[in-house]
């Protein structure tokens, strides 16, 4: 159950993270943006199915965690490339550094999660893990 919660609250935050790019001033089509609105709901919509058992909501799930983590590992290789004047507080790459490393630990904290705990998550019949 901690685990459904977990994955709930994190796709709702990451949904109100991006929100701002959603509905912020367009230049025209961008392709990126519909990328992001498609793994934003697939993973909403992942997480609340796994509320009820579902294996698509299970996989949904897996692949929006590991779309996060690589996500961050871009984060973290674009960072660290920046890192050498990192000591001035004006620039915000301590700011990305850290949102890049908090990305990355919550990922994969996810997805050990979700492939540990997956019988757990799938199976009826049992008491939520």
């Amino acid at each position: 159950m901690i685990l459904r919660l977990f994955n709930l609250m994190l796709a709702i935050s990451m949904a109100v993270l991006f929100s701002p790019l959603l509905f912020g001033e367009s230049k025209g089509p961008n392709p990126m943006l519909y990328v992001i609105i498609v793994f934003l709901a697939a993973w909403l919509a992942g997480s609340v199915g796994l509320f009820f058992r579902k294996r698509w909501a299970w996989i949904a799930s897996l692949q929006c965690a590991a779309l996060l983590l690589v996500f961050s590992i871009g984060m973290l290789a674009h960072g660290t490339g920046l890192l050498s004047d990192a000591g001035d507080s004006n620039d915000g790459r301590g700011v990305y550094l850290g949102t890049a490393v908090v990305f990355f630990l919550v990922s994969t904290t996810l997805l050990f999660g979700l492939i540990v705990r997956r019988k757990q998550l799938l199976v009826l019949g049992q008491s939520p893990a």
